[in-house]
């Protein structure tokens, strides 16, 4: 551990030619690129043992045949070309316009994390790997970077102040705060002593090659007699971030909330007579009244996995939170356009509006609560404990780890 804050800067995307430094790749031939490619290009290795090369381009070279000479995987071309062709046609590279590849290692042979072109005159083009494994624009037009930086230290008298001296951005600080507090073997109050470690991105549009200005916590840790405790900031596909510990499973709860703005009850769970029916049935969620056309937000970050017509609940929706919750819409008015099976959504986006269809006796929002796909009082049941990731999710986590830990051990 140090005291300090120290930075490595990844992705050093510049517009001009890198420098030689030593020989011109050294250990990358290993890597099976070719004479060609070693002739040409130059390469600077970074502090965290990730490359670059800068690459001159000629006569009939194309990006595809670019990638392929630095031994980039033909499914991984295909994905930045895929990337790009949203951005700027791939085929108007010509001679003399640079191209800068920042390449790590996996299973023996190059990983492409970033790509920067600059197209002559005056277009560029930058495209960072993301968490999914795509490629996602960091740049168009004009310069950007991606820094990881970490801060390390030991508790002075209080944690925050530590982690404000030590380096840390006040707003990234509160966030290890508050990751904390979902670890119930660390004390509400951390001893003086205690070691630390925060790793973090500063990203984003930047000018005179300075870093972007935005930041986004990437893993922290407090080391307390002796034993880790390890908290990962990490956003699974297409949903907000969470902590995760280190084998996937989330830190915080899942909190529902109320799917309506105000929203007051005036039928709950359990027995009662039915309106329309006229008989005793029991009511398996919970009855909001609202005008027609009341937008109705998400409970909680999901999947929708059910959409449509569904008898006597007219326009249905559920939500999918995890393995074991989900939560359900019914009498909906309708949808919101965007919304359709499989979407991805986030607590308190909308997604349909209050209606009667169905078998309803007037407007309102029918809304229920299932845990292993039996409905439970809704009411009851605001906070939960929420699953871990399965399937390549998980595994695409499991590399995030790796990566992480890789970067920590280079920036101790």
């Amino acid at each position: 551990m140090f005291s300090s804050a120290r930075a490595i800067a990844l992705l050093a995307l510049i517009a001009t030619a890198a420098a030689p430094v030593g020989p011109a790749l050294g250990g990358w031939l290993d890597w099976g690129l070719g004479e060609r490619s070693a002739a040409r290009g130059e390469a600077t290795r970074a502090e965290s043992g990730q490359h670059q090369l800068t690459v001159a381009v000629e006569r009939g070279d194309t990006l595809l045949k670019i990638l392929a000479g630095a031994g980039v995987h033909s499914s991984e071309s295909a994905r930045v070309l895929d990337a790009m062709r949203d951005l700027v046609d791939p085929k108007r590279l010509q001679i003399g316009d640079s191209v800068v590849l920042t390449l790590g290692e996996a299973q023996g042979r190059p990983r492409l994390v970033a790509l920067h072109v600059d197209f002559r005159p005056d277009m560029s083009l930058t495209l960072v790997r993301g968490q999914d494994g795509g490629f996602h624009a960091a740049s168009v037009g004009g310069r950007s970077s991606l820094v990881v930086e970490t801060v390390a230290g030991k508790v002075a008298k209080s944690f925050r102040p530590s982690l404000v001296q030590a380096g840390l951005p006040a707003t990234l600080a509160d966030e290890v705060i508050r990751a904390l507090d979902y670890d119930p073997g660390l004390p509400k109050r951390i001893k003086t002593g205690t070691e630390f470690q925060v790793i973090y991105e500063r990203f984003g549009a930047t000018s005179g090659g300075k870093p972007g200005d935005r930041l986004r916590l990437r893993y922290a840790q407090v080391t307390l007699g002796g034993t880790p405790h390890r908290f990962y900031h990490y956003a699974p596909p297409g949903a907000a971030p969470k902590f995760f510990d280190e084998g996937g499973r989330p830190l915080d709860a899942i909190r529902f909330v109320t799917p309506i703005d105000g929203g007051k009850v005036n039928s709950p769970f359990g027995m009662r007579l039915h309106p329309v029916l006229r008989k005793m049935r029991l009511h398996r969620g919970v009855d909001f009244p609202a005008p027609k056309g009341t937008p109705v937000y998400a409970a909680a970050d999901g999947v929708v996995e059910d959409l449509g017509w569904r008898g006597n609940y007219g326009n249905y929706m559920r939500i999918a939170h995890d393995a074991r919750y989900a939560t359900a819409y019914g009498h909906l008015d309708g949808f919101a356009p965007e919304v359709v099976e499989g979407t991805r959504v986030v607590q308190g986006q909308l997604i349909g509006y209050v209606g009667r269809t169905g078998l309803a006796s007037g407007n309102h929002l029918y809304w229920e609560v299932l845990v292993d796909n039996k409905q439970v009082d809704p009411m009851k049941v605001r906070t939960v404990k929420a699953g871990g990731l399965e399937g390549p999710e998980l595994q695409k986590f499991q590399r995030f780890v790796k990566e992480t830990h890789a970067q920590a051990a280079a920036l101790r």
